[in-house]
């Protein structure tokens, strides 16, 4: 039994069988192999697809889309008579890819598996569903930390269509630029996406040359954003996460070695309020430049997109009011729509969704500091008050 047996013992073989394959000394190395596979329980092979499968699910669920791809097609090479598997795929091809393509090809597979699963059955409806109430696509490009999440998966859910990204979809905005492919499988319609992109000459030229010619922008208290964004770094850390490496975290962030950055001790051993005056000189700016980057695209006489700009205070205080705003602005029926559970929503991916917490946490000094670091124009623009 495999379990059993020493690993190196096993590596061994398949290292030898390898070896005679090469010299081709074929009946050695397939009695070799037909040994290593003589050691291995029916049903292994299914056990390790299964583990991949609910694994891949899990990330997918998280929002970790690469990983979680990675492991789906990892168990349907372990195990190719499954058919949920196959329809799995097909919903991240259809949901996160937005490949209709991909998305039959696995879903011809899986019925010819079983025809009779479940999983199939719903893909099939789905892609039916797609193709025939065809809508324009929907991007919602967000300040971090504004309930992104929450909204995206609203217009998914509420859409009945799937979500897709049109970044690269690094984890730190501050590098996120379009990708032009997906931009353009976006501008075919029928998909919501979502992203904090920045109003970055780069970004806008390849964003109008791929046809997208509207989009909501996001926003929330920058103030209120960073302190979420402060317990949001905490959370990466305790977690592990190398997200973290992606912002300044320390004064001296950039000059430290790859293994202090890694752990940046310095700046996680700091109480909250030290932690916010880091944040406030390093990543402050940062959100800064974003908002007001597409405060001028908006008024920019020559922008060839069209912006909306909605706020948080208004997801939080008027959902209803917010998502026919958005549905208004891209000409979408309102019958279309399913309105969230507004009693739930949000509750996976909020820490707290608070409006001015930052009032009574950030020290008078920080308030007055960062107070002046915002410009004017950003308060007037979004109503929010000093």
């Amino acid at each position: 039994m495999l379990l059993d047996e020493d690993f190196f013992t096993l590596k061994a073989i398949v290292d030898d069988a390898l070896s005679a394959f090469n010299k081709k000394e074929f009946d050695k190395s397939h009695k070799l192999c037909m040994n290593f596979l003589g050691r291995i329980p029916d049903d292994f092979l299914k056990y390790i697809s299964d583990a991949f499968h609910i694994a891949g699910l899990i990330e997918l669920s998280k929002g970790f889309l690469e990983q979680g791809r990675n492991k789906l097609e990892k168990a349907s090479i372990l195990y190719p008579p499954n058919s949920q598997v196959h329809a799995h795929l097909g919903y991240y091809y259809a949901e996160m890819d937005g490949d209709i393509l991909k998305a039959e090809e696995k879903l011809k597979r899986a019925k010819e598996l079983n025809p009779n699963d479940p999983s199939v059955e719903r893909l099939e409806n789905f892609l039916v569903r797609l193709k025939k109430d065809k809508i324009p696509g929907v991007m919602v490009n967000s300040m971090p930390k504004s309930a992104t999440m929450s909204i995206w998966g609203s217009l998914h859910s509420g859409l009945g269509i799937p979500r897709v990204f049109i970044s690269n979809n690094v984890r730190s905005y501050k590098y996120e630029i379009v990708d032009p492919e997906k931009a353009k499988k976006f501008v075919k319609g029928g998909c919501a996406a979502q992203g904090h992109l920045a109003a970055t000459n780069l970004n806008l030229f390849l964003m109008e040359r791929a046809g997208i010619d509207r989009m909501v922008i996001h926003v929330r208290d920058p103030r209120q954003a960073m302190l979420s964004w402060v317990h949001f770094i905490d959370k990466l850390y305790k977690t592990d996460s190398l997200i973290v490496l992606d912002y300044p975290l320390c004064d001296d962030y950039f000059s430290l070695t790859h293994e202090e950055q890694i752990h940046c001790e310095q700046y996680f051993l700091k109480k909250l309020e030290e932690k916010i005056s880091v944040h406030i000189e390093h990543y402050m700016p940062m959100l800064i430049d974003w908002l007001i980057g597409w405060i001028e695209q908006e008024e920019h006489p020559k922008c060839n997109i069209k912006v909306k700009f909605t706020r948080f205070e208004d997801f939080k205080y008027e959902p209803e009011k917010f998502y026919r705003d958005i549905l208004f602005f891209y000409n979408i029926d309102m019958a279309r729509f399913k309105m969230p559970d507004f009693n739930l929503q949000g509750k996976s991916y909020f820490r707290k969704g608070l409006v001015e917490e930052f009032r009574d946490v950030f020290t008078p000094e920080q308030i007055e500091k960062v107070n002046d670091m915002i410009p004017d124009r950003i308060f007037k623009k979004f109503e929010w008050r000093k």
